[in-house]
């Protein structure tokens, strides 16, 4: 259908869709990049072309994508801001991240997944007191999430509150199963390791 209609960008956003679920991601790109030229400001191929950028690990043009897609408030749904604060994270942008999802959570007390991303974003930067309260909403919502739970843990650690993370560990291990889950010791030495490589990186970049 491309090769008889090669300026059709819906066409050339539909085919490009597809090559990023096949992983084909150059040749996506290529598509909506034809599709982006014909409609600039068309919201869904902006989130379509971002989603590529993800795949590829270019960042800045992802959260460029995203900006865009902003422009239009009415395609814009909750979903689409854990996108955007997820791209932030990926270029070190902890604080905007941060700010971005506390406007969201402000915006949908209820949503679960966003308090999650944001107690993610708190702990990148040391903030535990108040990662742990975020996971704490979450897990009002999903309170059987044991992957939360582990990482309020984490948080709990951090903070020298070896009995709440341990039995936050406790639940989570209990939800996963008798030989699931590791300490609480080992979950902190992890984190550890994983917040002085996220720091290396980002210094690098």
């Amino acid at each position: 259908l491309v090769a008889m209609a090669p300026d059709d960008p819906e066409l050339r956003m539909r085919r490009g869709t597809i090559l990023n679920l096949l992983e084909r991601y150059p040749e996506a790109l290529a598509d909506l990049d034809r599709a982006v030229e014909a409609r600039p400001s068309h919201a869904e191929t902006r989130l379509w072309r971002a989603g590529v950028y993800r795949n590829l690990e270019r960042f800045e043009q992802e959260l460029a994508d995203l900006d865009v897609m902003f422009d239009t408030p009415a395609a814009v749904e909750p979903w689409h801001w854990l996108l955007r604060a997820q791209a932030l994270r990926d270029l070190g942008k902890h604080d905007e991240a941060v700010a971005w999802l506390r406007r969201l959570t402000a915006e949908q007390p209820d949503y679960a997944a966003a308090f999650d991303l944001l107690g993610d974003a708190l702990r990148e930067v040391g903030r535990y007191d108040e990662a742990a309260d975020a996971y704490t909403r979450s897990l009002s919502q999903w309170p059987d999430d044991e992957a939360t739970l582990l990482k309020r843990a984490l948080a709990h650690a951090h903070l020298g509150a070896v009995a709440a993370a341990t039995t936050d560990v406790a639940a989570a291990r209990a939800l996963m199963g008798a030989d699931g889950g590791p300490t609480a010791g080992a979950l902190y030495d992890i984190d550890r390791k994983r917040t002085r490589l996220n720091s290396s990186h980002v210094s690098e970049s």
